[in-house]
């Protein structure tokens, strides 16, 4: 009898829950985000957080005003200075190539934006995983749900 992850199940249904009800957005590569986050200049206005370990996140979120994140355990909301985000560059440009075992690969941030249903820009994300679900279940709130590792879709002898 063959076995399926947890993380399989779990994607499976995130994805089913998706497709049957719900109000969510889509998330798109954006390198200017990469280069926001590089040269330390984010956007004024937004509300930024993070998730994970302040000193080494697993990602940072900015929320673009006109929108709110529904309260999480995931995120915590940061007043973004320069020597915050000197730091964070620090991590980034350290980390780079890492390994991840929860990945199967290494560290590699990138950026993401985040879009409402209508296709309107929501929020920005720089992130080391790219995969992220976001939901607005009512005017200009967001839920963004953290991100993960892309799911390795293997065949059914266990390979890639």
């Amino acid at each position: 009898m063959k076995t399926i992850s947890t993380r399989v199940l779990i994607l499976l249904t995130v994805m089913l829950s998706a497709c049957a009800s719900g109000n969510y957005g889509t998330s798109t590569k954006n390198f200017a985000i990469d280069r926001i986050f590089l040269s330390g200049t984010p956007p004024q206005g937004y509300q930024y957080y993070y998730n994970g370990v302040k000193l080494e996140p697993s990602a940072i979120l900015g929320v673009r005003p006109g929108f709110a994140l529904n309260p999480s355990k995931f995120w915590t909301k940061i007043e973004i200075d320069d020597h915050q985000l000197s730091e964070w560059r620090s991590y980034f440009k350290m980390s780079y190539m890492w390994p991840d075992p929860k990945q199967q690969g290494s560290i590699r941030f990138q950026g993401i934006q985040l879009n409402d249903p209508q296709g309107n820009e929501a929020g920005i994300l720089y992130s080391r995983y790219d995969w992220v679900v976001t939901e607005f279940p009512g005017d200009g709130v967001i839920i963004v749900h953290p991100p993960q590792p892309q799911p390795i879709m293997r065949n059914s002898a266990g390979r890639f």
